[in-house]
């Protein structure tokens, strides 16, 4: 995750915050950074398309493990504080060349969607405006396969990069 965070271009107006927690993963280092590396991309550009509405903007990067289905996972997730997703665009965000940028190509996320097939995951998203109490953005997750129940308590996500941004 810290490659992720360290190739993207965060602005001075987004603060960035790190949770983590422990868990393993068996993955194409290099694929998911890619994908990471493209949510935190639509993440700053959702936020930088809207008014931040008196608070800082905020871009939350995160890793968990967690149990899906009986089986040990870990969560990879990026969340920020933009506009949210209309529901409209929910069920078609991930097909390719599907987007609601002027300038945007529409592979970002079908790119995302498919490393994370790739590696036996899934991904959910959140619209967190839709959940009320005045929350707004959205929350992106990758759910991936762990490896062994040991993954239960290794992941590793403070990072660097977001630690010196906070700061």
């Amino acid at each position: 995750l810290d490659e992720a965070l360290g190739g993207v271009p965060v602005p001075s107006g987004v603060a960035v915050v790190v949770e983590g927690g422990q868990g393993v993963i068996e993955c194409d280092r290099t694929l998911i950074v890619q994908a990471v590396s493209n949510l935190l991309r639509n993440a700053i550009d959702a936020m930088e398309s809207c008014e931040p509405g008196g608070r800082a903007h905020t871009l939350v990067l995160g890793a968990r493990p967690e149990r899906a289905g009986g089986e040990s996972c870990v969560v990879l997730s990026v969340t920020d504080s933009g506009p949210g997703i209309p529901p409209e665009v929910v069920d078609r965000m991930f097909n390719p060349f599907f987007t609601t940028r002027a300038a945007g190509t529409g592979l970002g996320l079908a790119i995302v969607h498919r490393i994370v097939d790739a590696h036996g995951g899934s991904v959910r998203v959140r619209n967190l405006a839709a959940e009320g109490e005045g929350r707004r953005g959205a929350c992106v997750e990758l759910v991936l396969p762990a490896r062994g129940e040991e993954a239960m308590t290794e992941v590793r996500v403070a990072t660097r990069a977001a630690k010196e941004q906070a700061a």
